[in-house]
């Protein structure tokens, strides 16, 4: 029986043509589909803190921060603490020595517990995050009350949080940068046997107060101008009301023709 020949290379061209030019679409759609089944980070603007709280707590730290669009929680009595510095707290404290009830991360993202979040829309039972936080505390005086007594001062805060689908954070959902302004407390418990103040252990607590909304730079200018324009529109009306009339004086007529003959 005799063999087949082989196929020429032409013959093997139209053979896979069809499938040569479905390569290219079968490509794209395979890596779009890898594209869409990879988690993506979402990323948004700085927003503003207007409500809740962030409380340094001994059993552990927690968060409940919130605004117009997003609303981020972390579990309180985790026992997870954020790695942090106050450089003005005093320890114990004396009547009349600078006190400031500021913090910071020791840098960088720490982890942060865990809770339910809202962001972007998107509503998610549980997150794990990581967070940078700053927060400047207007210091004064520790007060000789010779009782104990209660602290409380503005503060002024700036950070970001990072949250993500998994305890090991390597699957990040979002980030975001945060900024707002509130008012810190805590209590502070007096030894009159040293007459110094210790603070208590317990928490100090930042409370956010709602944000004061900033005109944008185009509206102040357009503001401006318009203040601007009634005053000299004002400064001429009152420049034209108080400007004296000029006297006319009526203009003699010089006779010329002969006198009449008598």
């Amino acid at each position: 029986m005799k063999s087949p020949a082989p196929l020429s290379p032409t013959s093997w061209f139209f053979l896979l043509k069809p499938f040569i030019g479905a390569l290219p679409n079968t490509l794209v759609l395979t890596f779009g589909l890898m594209a869409l089944a990879t988690p993506q980070p979402t990323y948004a603007d700085p927003v503003t803190v207007t409500t809740g709280r962030i409380a340094i707590d001994v059993e552990g730290d927690w968060f409940d921060l919130g605004g117009s669009t997003f609303s981020i929680r972390s579990t309180s009595g985790t026992g997870q603490h954020i790695p942090k510095s106050f450089d003005g707290l005093c320890f114990p404290c004396s009547p009349g020595e600078m006190v400031a009830l500021g913090f910071q991360t020791d840098g960088g993202h720490q982890p942060a517990g865990f809770g339910p979040a809202t962001f972007g829309g998107v509503s998610y039972p549980e997150l794990f995050y990581q967070v940078e936080f700053n927060v400047e505390a207007e210091g004064h005086p520790f007060p000789a009350a010779n009782q104990s007594l209660h602290i409380s001062q503005p503060f002024v805060f700036d950070g970001s949080i990072r949250a993500f689908a998994d305890s090991g954070f390597s699957t990040q959902v979002f980030s975001t940068l945060l900024h707002g302004r509130g008012h810190a407390g805590t209590l502070f418990v007096f030894d009159p046997i040293s007459d110094v103040y210790f603070p208590e252990e317990g928490q100090i607590v930042y409370v956010f107060d709602t944000a004061q909304p900033v005109p944008e730079p185009t509206t102040m200018i357009l503001l401006g101008s318009g203040l601007c324009g009634i005053a000299v529109r004002r400064w001429k009306t009152r420049r034209r009301a108080t400007r004296s009339p000029t006297p006319v004086h009526p203009i003699a007529t010089i006779d010329a023709s002969p006198p009449a003959a008598q």
